[in-house]
């Protein structure tokens, strides 16, 4: 109970924090700004998905169990900190020679103190998460809550800072200044949870080294997918909006998209995370699935066109909140995403159905072609309807998505 409490209010912080973030941008940077803060995060996100969504999910799992000794947990952590480097230095390279790609985010920095900016605090979020990982491992919520809210109020204090300035790229690296700089604050407070896993070097050797890695890896391979088909897949469609719309005009689409975000990050770590075990402990009963399904379908459908109405209805007030009036033209936008986000819940719950059947393999495939199908739409479509094409994808790949997942799982959800 106090674990969910932590969880909870950690969400809020996270969620108001970040909406204060995009306020600042609005106000300082207009809707240019909101699109670079935007892309810059998608660029970050791309390196810290494969340590946060892929090997720390395996750091957690092997440090948490009680059947390894100590001995091989310190291995783990000298894996996991040899991979996170790795990750590290492979980022480096790929900023080095995707250089003259990232002039939008440089501004009037030389390339090296720019490159300085970035890549330090990059490497010290990378090790912060695998911090924050490690003390998850041990069921410390209540400094887990703490330390996984941090980053992002630091990140929203040295914009506050900065924003004054009206130099966006000192904002963007004021933002990436606030992720790393939580490792100096995670180290102290986390040090007596870190300690019990520090390794003994003379205990270490290639071949334990090699075979721990191995099993890390397994985990990195599925943060490797999520950036592929989701990360990249989203920061390429925005390199493609930016070049047929402008900055502006995709601004009010990221505009749409933070609200939709906002609620459904809340969506996922409430809901979502009592839904998925349940639903992977009842897979081996059909029956008893079948009905825990449909009764969370028929509880959650009205709870969600409840709180998808409000949104739609107070979609005018929500841009002027949380951004400023120039981002009003983005209503339409909202209202088409708002419908789109009905299906999108859908979608989220059948697709943790079948992640816990185990066809993690299919659900990564799927998600390539969904999101190479929204490419081909988008494409299709914005001749004719300019950025309207933007919001008629969202909804008709999110429709799409619920009729392919809905034939997948027809045995599950249907009697026989």
């Amino acid at each position: 109970m106090k674990s969910s409490i932590w969880t909870f209010l950690s969400v809020c912080v996270r969620i108001s924090f970040n909406f204060i973030i995009n306020k600042l941008f609005a106000v300082h940077f207009g809707l240019s700004g909101l699109t670079l803060l935007a892309h810059f995060q998608n660029l970050l996100g791309m390196v810290t998905a494969l340590a946060g969504e892929g090997l720390n999910k395996g750091v957690v799992k092997f440090l948490s169990d009680k059947e390894i000794n100590t001995t091989d947990k310190q291995c783990f952590f000298s894996a996991g900190i040899l991979l996170h480097l790795i990750i590290f230095l492979v980022a480096c390279l790929l900023v080095v020679v995707n250089y003259e790609n990232l002039r939008r985010f440089t501004g009037n920095f030389f390339f090296i103190s720019w490159l300085t900016w970035v890549m330090i605090p990059l490497l010290a979020n990378l090790l912060n998460l695998f911090c924050i990982a490690i003390v998850q491992s041990q069921h410390r919520f209540k400094l887990f809550s703490f330390l996984n809210t941090l980053n992002i109020v630091l990140s929203a204090f040295f914009i506050y800072l900065v924003a004054h300035k009206q130099d966006i790229t000192l904002a963007l690296l004021a933002y990436n200044l606030g992720q790393g700089i939580s490792l100096f604050i995670t180290l102290p407070l986390a040090w007596n949870t870190l300690s019990v896993f520090l390794p003994e070097l003379r205990k270490l050797s290639i071949q334990i080294l090699e075979n721990k890695i191995k099993k890390l890896s397994d985990f990195l391979a599925i943060g490797l997918s999520i950036v592929v088909f989701s990360r990249f897949g989203f920061y390429l469609m925005r390199e493609y909006n930016m070049a047929t719309f402008g900055l502006a005009q995709t601004g009010l689409w990221e505009a749409a998209m933070r609200i939709s975000e906002g609620y459904t990050f809340t969506f996922n770590t409430t809901f979502l995370v009592i839904f998925y075990p349940k639903v992977a402990s009842l897979i081996p009963q059909p029956k008893r699935l079948q009905r825990y399904c449909w009764q969370t379908l028929q509880l959650l459908i009205p709870l969600i066109i409840v709180g998808l109405s409000l949104a739609f209805l107070l979609r005018e007030q929500l841009l002027i909140l949380l951004f400023d009036t120039s981002f009003l033209p983005a209503s339409t936008l909202l209202a088409w995403v708002i419908v789109g986000d009905f299906f999108k819940f859908i979608n989220y719950l059948l697709s943790n159905i079948l992640i816990a059947k185990g066809k993690t393999r299919l659900f990564i495939f799927l998600q390539g072609v969904f999101i190479g199908l929204s490419f081909l739409m988008v494409y299709m479509l914005s001749d004719r309807f300019g950025l309207q094409a933007l919001p008629m994808t969202w909804v008709s790949t999110y429709i799409l998505s619920v009729v392919v997942l809905g034939v997948i799982l027809r045995k599950d959800l249907l009697s026989s």
